[in-house]
């Protein structure tokens, strides 16, 4: 009004911050509204596979399945151990009602194309080095986003809590 010349009663000024956070946070409901609609359309989800189906694995599936905005769908896990093999895995809480098959690995990118997925999500904080630059290969071989739960940032005593997103701290590495 200074610069401008032009005077502008205390009360255009008064609503005018009133107005604007209450307009700021309808604007964020309608746009967070307008995503989830989309994606459960399946549109801007990415499918995913995880690797590990243990302690770790499944508080990151059920992280995956609570946190919708994220776009992130859970299809399968991938585990070495031949006893977990054939198992379903069911998200954390008091229904056992979405799952998750478990089938024997290793992570290949005929297993990533099979399922069409496009992001592997390392779900083993304590999986050794080699074994991760491998799967970042066939990640970049295939063309996917490679995701990880890094070591020391969840503890197996189902008390402790130190997440990001719904439980799961997650690293991204996106080398496409």
């Amino acid at each position: 009004t200074i610069f401008d010349a032009h005077l502008l009663s205390r009360w255009v000024l008064g609503i005018a911050f009133l107005l604007t956070p209450i307009m700021v946070v309808i604007e964020k409901q309608v746009l967070f509204s307008i995503v989830r609609s989309l994606h459960m359309r399946g549109r801007g989800v990415q499918q995913a596979i995880i690797y590990g189906s243990g302690f770790t694995g499944k508080r990151v599936f059920s992280a995956l399945l609570r946190s919708r905005k994220l776009g992130v769908n859970p299809l399968v896990f991938v585990d070495d151990d031949e006893e977990q093999v054939g198992k379903r895995i069911y998200a954390l809480g008091y229904h056992h009602e979405q799952f998750a098959p478990v089938i024997h690995g290793p992570v290949t990118s005929h297993l990533i194309e099979s399922y069409s997925a496009n992001m592997i999500v390392v779900a083993i904080p304590s999986l050794e080095q080699e074994k991760l630059v491998a799967l970042a290969a066939v990640a970049k071989e295939a063309r996917v986003m490679l995701a990880f739960v890094p070591s020391g940032t969840i503890y197996e005593d189902a008390w402790v809590n130190y997440i990001d997103i719904d439980g799961i701290m997650l690293a991204t590495v996106d080398d496409r």
